[in-house]
């Protein structure tokens, strides 16, 4: 899954979580988390919980930083990467291919 068809799914569950009525795109560059962010505590909590539901990942509390989940942008990339690992895992368990071989970015 790239971060086109992850944030796809994202800005629905950012809208359902802030309450937003617009049907207006939000830019890749909003900022969602922090003192000028768009959610505030409770907001990013359960921004937080629809992102662990719809993307079957765990998020780690020191995982939870401006730096990946201050914009919209940010947080697709963050998610990419974590299922690239969850990928990476699941093919190293299974053995299909050498690990060397994967190209993560």
């Amino acid at each position: 899954m790239n971060q086109a068809m992850i944030r796809q799914r994202l800005e629905p569950l950012i809208k359902k979580v802030n309450h937003a009525k617009s049907a207006k795109a939000l830019s890749d560059h909003v900022i969602l988390f922090g003192d000028s962010g768009m959610l505030d505590s409770v907001g990013t909590i359960k921004l937080i919980m629809s992102v662990e539901d719809e993307f079957d990942i765990t998020v780690e509390e020191n995982e939870i930083t401006p730096e990946n989940f201050k914009t919209i942008a940010a947080l697709a990339r963050y998610i990419e990467s974590k299922l690239i690992i969850i990928l990476a895992w699941v093919m190293a368990c299974f053995n299909f291919f050498d690990l060397s071989s994967i190209v993560l970015g």
